[in-house]
């Protein structure tokens, strides 16, 4: 079993450095099976505490009519630290997209970590006018440093689906990763 598990990480693409933007340090990877790249996005905050980026990421599960791109987003299902939503999403140039979301959140007194992967449910049936992401995940980790200050590390997948290229989209992603992190820093500072 141990050889099994050594096998698989050893054959999972590492990431390499893909710049630094405004303070974050940007890394790629190769996803076996696809022409685009899971980002992984690394910064240290000392304007947001712990719980105010966890909360940011966290949140209530309702539409937030800032997030770009977004048309709606409704929860089909809530325990605890798990959340199913599904979300519409109506970008620019390409035709709308829709995706089912299966997140959780695990906090620490010093670690705050949410999950994410897209999954399937019988309340968000597929349809024609919307093209459905199916390969899509990511995570947000907070960890409260000794020092002060908090680590915080943003990984992304998404497969467009449909027929964009992937030249087309890799540039686009990466600029929306980081717009992300960014709007995620400075909202969490605003909540202290």
């Amino acid at each position: 079993m141990v050889t099994v598990v050594l096998l698989v990480l050893a054959a999972e693409p590492t990431f390499v450095a893909d710049g630094t933007v405004d303070g974050l340090t940007l890394e790629k990877r190769e996803v076996v099976g696809s022409s685009f790249f899971e980002l992984r996005l690394t910064a240290t905050t000392t304007k947001a505490t712990l719980e105010a980026l966890c909360d940011e990421v966290w949140g209530d599960g309702s539409y937030d009519p800032t997030e770009p791109d977004l048309k709606s987003r409704k929860v089909l299902s809530e325990d605890g630290g798990v959340r199913v939503t599904w979300e519409e999403i109506a970008p620019a140039v390409v035709s709308q997209r829709d995706y089912v979301l299966h997140q959780t959140v695990d906090r620490t007194p010093t670690t705050c970590t949410m999950r994410y992967r897209a999954t399937s449910d019988p309340a968000a049936p597929v349809r024609s006018t919307f093209v459905r992401l199916t390969k899509l995940w990511g995570s947000w980790h907070f960890e409260a440093l000794p020092t002060g200050g908090v680590r915080v590390v943003y990984t992304s997948f998404s497969d467009p689906g449909g027929s964009i290229p992937a030249f087309l989209v890799k540039g686009p992603q990466r600029s929306a990763a980081i717009t992300w992190m960014k709007r995620t820093m400075d909202r969490a500072a605003a909540r202290r």
